[in-house]
């Protein structure tokens, strides 16, 4: 009887344990997040082991060297941001579009032909609008508003993950051990190979990125500060943080890189040249990416991932298109994990074989 409905019980099995994930997707978050952290941590408490003080202690100590480390950068970085965004809200979108009414009219006439502005429409008022779109998003009260809206959720959030990256830190197989009591035991080595493998890549590759984001972040902001840029740390953050999306993160960092330049330096002086100062801030930018790419990232995504870059851009574009922006973000680290489960589990198809020939 169970041989002949065993299909039919898998799939409802499955789809129970979907349904859970999706429901409780808030706590599962708050779990891999304290999983990661806690991979992250876990050298730093066998670090503080060594120095012969409990290894409970150990566990508390490194939470709190890490919840300092992201105390340390909240306090350094939101109040760049927000003054940022004051400085936005306050431009005056008129003097600005009159400054540049006569060097854009070659602009007008290449949008008017096509057809992105109408022909009795100004450059003034178009350039106006979009600026002001802009604008009404990044409006500080709007800003403090959102902050104390979701302030609640986040302390809630932050605390719950801490709790449970503490025992993760003191118990290094805690998460290991809750994993096996929901796999048959006939997979238990397997399923052992795979955590195994998988902590020890993402251990390489969250470490690796930490230190590549802590480098962009310093030679970006000291490069524009040399330059004289307005806002060199914020650009710096944001050159770091984009770091995370190989390939596609570059480019959405130097976005962000001139429109900070260019509004903190309009919000001083609307006369100010932007053709150089948009140049100087795209090939520092540039530079200083190439030789990341070329040195450091290599040595991140080549022995922790041990993916091609065709493998890596496409999983990336992949991500973007189906969850956006997060998906991006997590894309790496979920690709290898997958790859690792189907090393131990689908070995026998060529396509895996093929993709998972280097790990």
């Amino acid at each position: 009887m169970f041989q002949k409905y065993r299909l039919f019980f898998y799939i409802v099995i499955i789809l129970a344990v979907v349904f859970l994930l999706w429901f409780y997707s808030t706590i599962v978050i708050y779990i891999l997040i304290a999983a990661v952290l806690s991979i992250i941590g876990q050298p730093l408490v066998q670090l503080l082991d060594r120095i012969k003080i409990p290894h409970v202690l150990s566990a508390l100590l490194a939470l709190l060297i890490m919840i300092v480390f992201f105390l340390s950068i909240f306090a350094i970085f939101v109040p760049l941001f927000i003054r940022e965004a004051g400085m936005i809200s306050q431009l005056n979108i008129g003097a600005i579009a009159e400054e540049f009414k006569e060097p854009l009219k070659e602009l007008k006439e290449l949008l008017v032909r096509y057809n992105i502005m109408g022909a009795d429409e100004t450059l003034a008022h178009y350039f106006s609008q979009r600026l002001e779109s802009i604008v009404s998003i990044a409006t500080f009260s709007g800003i403090i508003k959102h902050i104390l809206s979701e302030t609640g959720a986040f302390f809630v959030g932050t605390f719950s993950v801490a709790f449970i990256t503490f025992f993760f830190l003191e118990d290094k197989n805690l998460f290991k051990n809750f994993i096996l009591l929901l796999v048959n035991e006939k997979y238990h080595d397997k399923t052992q190979r795979v955590l195994s493998k998988s902590k020890k890549l993402l251990q390489r590759y969250f470490i690796g990125l930490i230190c590549d984001i802590t480098l962009m972040m310093t030679l970006i902001s000291i490069a524009m500060t040399l330059w004289g840029v307005h806002n060199a740390l914020l650009i710096g953050f944001f050159a770091g943080l984009v770091v995370i999306i190989p390939y596609i993160g570059p480019m959405i960092g130097l976005t962000l890189a001139v429109v900070i330049g260019v509004t903190s330096a309009l919000s001083v002086d609307v006369h100010i040249l932007i053709l150089p100062l948009v140049l100087k801030i795209g090939l520092t930018y540039f530079i200083i990416n190439a030789c990341d790419g070329m040195i450091f990232q290599p040595l991140i995504y080549g022995k922790s991932v041990k993916a091609s870059p065709l493998e890596i851009f496409l999983i990336i574009l992949i991500s973007g298109t189906t969850a956006g922006f997060e998906g991006m973000m997590v894309a790496i680290p979920t690709y290898t994990f997958i790859r690792i489960i189907a090393k131990e589990f689908l070995s026998q198809f060529r396509a895996v074989k093929k993709l998972t020939e280097k790990m």
